[in-house]
């Protein structure tokens, strides 16, 4: 590597949960001087550390990793807070003359960091009562539902057990009369912030199905369930705990309503759908370089020239 990166450049990889970007990464960060960013939402939080598939503790210590296991069960973030504070770590990592290298499977915290902030309409306390009364009376679902009919195309990208960012789409489309994700679309996110190379990662679908399945097996094997136990005994079944895959399909087991195998069996399922929600945003990056994560020598060439090294 060089003393210095020309026009302060970074690498972004993205691609749904289980397809190996933490790996990937961990391999280009050695090879070209880098340290690793965190772009992953539920990775940011400490505690949570099984169910969210982190790197492990060889791996941070092989090489500087940002924005892993910070905050608590109960701080509230978002996409702003995110690129506030990803800004600073970017600038740190350059300041050293190494090669910032962005992971993760959050859609809207990375371009937010690429493209910046779609500025939408101000929050409004009355249509948010209105909705949030909407999921105490009928429940969350039927609030989704309702996504799914006004903006579809938002809805396949959001989680049915993501309040926040149901409430919010919806909030939108009644404030302005269109749908959020044609107010995307519009908006074009065509000026970047960064000089980026942005890599994706694709996966055979029965492939990336059977692994993400053995690896929900191995966070049994791995404690799963009392990590968990643990969480519920020390913060209640906080917000957090709800809205992850891989500790709110528990809640129902703990009060002996579903079996351990039915419970195991949701988070496949969750997980294979939040995989499929992934691919649906990342597809619509249109800056994305696609290709097999184990191609690892295509990687380098394509960094290699990017870098003009």
């Amino acid at each position: 590597m060089p003393n210095s990166l020309p026009n302060k450049k970074i690498i972004v990889l993205v691609g749904p949960t289980g397809v190996g970007k933490s790996e990937v990464a961990l391999h280009l960060a050695q090879k070209f001087n880098g340290e690793i960013v965190n772009a992953d939402s539920r990775q940011l939080y400490k505690e949570i550390n099984i169910g969210t598939a982190k790197p492990s503790e060889t791996a941070l210590l092989e090489v500087p990793h940002h924005l892993y296991g910070f905050l608590g069960p109960h701080s509230s973030w978002d996409a702003a807070k995110f690129v506030e504070e990803a800004d600073k770590v970017i600038a740190s990592v350059h300041g050293r003359n190494r090669l910032p290298i962005i992971v993760g499977g959050t859609g809207l915290y990375v371009r937010a960091l690429l493209y910046g902030l779609l500025s939408g309409p101000k929050a409004n306390a009355e249509i948010r009562k209105r909705l949030k009364d909407v999921i105490k009376n009928e429940g969350l679902l039927a609030l989704y539902k309702e996504l799914e009919k006004v903006d579809p195309v938002s809805a396949a990208t959001i989680h049915p057990h993501d309040p926040v960012r149901i409430i919010r789409a919806l909030e939108v489309y009644e404030l302005t009369g269109k749908p959020q994700s044609q107010i995307q679309e519009e908006h074009g996110f065509q000026k970047s912030r960064y000089d980026f190379l942005m890599l994706g990662f694709l996966c055979e679908r029965e492939k990336l199905v059977r692994h993400l399945n053995k690896r929900v097996n191995a966070m049994i094997e791995a404690g799963l369930e009392a990590e968990v136990r643990n969480l519920v005994s020390h913060y209640g079944w906080c917000d957090l705990l709800k809205t992850t895959i891989g500790y709110q399909e528990w809640e129902p087991y703990f009060e002996g309503k579903i079996s351990l195998n039915q419970t195991v069996e949701q988070i496949k399922i969750n997980t294979r759908q939040y995989a499929k929600r992934q691919m649906t945003w990342f597809r619509k990056e249109k800056k994305v370089k696609w290709m097999e994560a184990g191609k690892l020598r295509e990687m380098e060439e394509m960094m290699k020239g990017f870098l003009n090294l």
